[in-house]
């Protein structure tokens, strides 16, 4: 799947405010979503490598197809239509197969010049193929936060921690990339989801389990409302309420 590189992003003048009536069928934005990258597991929850593949297999495609519905159910709300995390990688592995790859075979890095193609590529076809004006690509990111007297806040949300300690830990957010038909970075926006830890009374932190961290469907729909409405209106939708 398209994996997120960290570049400066370029803002287009066009991702205005559009309003007025719902537009005809013919003339909905389309958007391409591209299935939610989830983090990486080996840093942040090295104890799960003890499950069989398999079953880290089936949960990880649980999580995903959960929030990928999340994403395209706002997206529809919202009055827009949306190609599918499926049809974008069709396009997405096929264009990364012509390359063979953009990780150098030997040294393993990132060959820049072939990724960027492949996204540029990528774009252009989704625009050819299906219409789309946008390509959204969301990713479940490890962050750095600050909590004070045992709560901590970032990226809208606020969650304790216990007790009444200050410090530095980590949590994860939702961070939704918008890309135009030409492969060049528009704009992104975070929505926090959840602690990945917790402090005793006696100030010592421990882990969230890995497998409950995405188990709060209100909270996983926030995450993804938070991330997600700034971007509506840019995007030609209009506002969608959060439930």
């Amino acid at each position: 799947m398209p994996r997120i590189i960290a570049r400066p992003l370029v803002f287009a003048a066009g991702f205005a405010v559009v309003g007025g009536s719902p537009p005809a069928l013919q003339d909905v934005p389309i958007v391409a979503v591209t299935s939610i990258e989830l983090p990486d597991w080996e840093a942040i929850q090295p104890e799960r490598a003890q499950l069989a593949a398999s079953a880290r297999k089936a949960f990880d495609s649980s999580v995903v197809a959960a929030f990928d519905s999340l994403i395209a159910a706002r997206l529809t709300r919202a009055g827009l239509r949306v190609v599918s995390g499926t049809q974008v990688d069709v396009i997405w592995r096929r264009l990364v197969d012509s390359v063979q790859g953009f990780y150098d075979p030997l040294t393993g890095e990132l060959v820049e010049a072939e990724y960027f193609a492949v996204v540029t590529g990528t774009a252009r076809e989704l625009r050819a193929r299906h219409g789309a004006v946008r390509w959204l690509r969301p990713t479940i990111a490890p962050v750095e936060v600050v909590f004070d007297k045992g709560k901590a806040e970032w990226h809208g949300v606020t969650e304790r921690i216990g007790g009444r300690h200050s410090g530095r830990g980590a949590a994860l957010s939702v961070v939704i990339e918008v890309l135009d038909s030409t492969g060049r970075a528009l704009t992104s926006s975070r929505g926090g989801l959840r602690l990945l830890f917790r402090v005793d009374v006696n100030g010592r932190s421990s882990p969230v389990a890995w497998n409950i961290l995405y188990g709060d469907p209100k909270r996983n729909d926030k995450a993804v409302a938070l991330a997600l409405d700034p971007l509506i209106a840019g995007l030609g939708g209009h506002g969608t309420e959060r439930r």
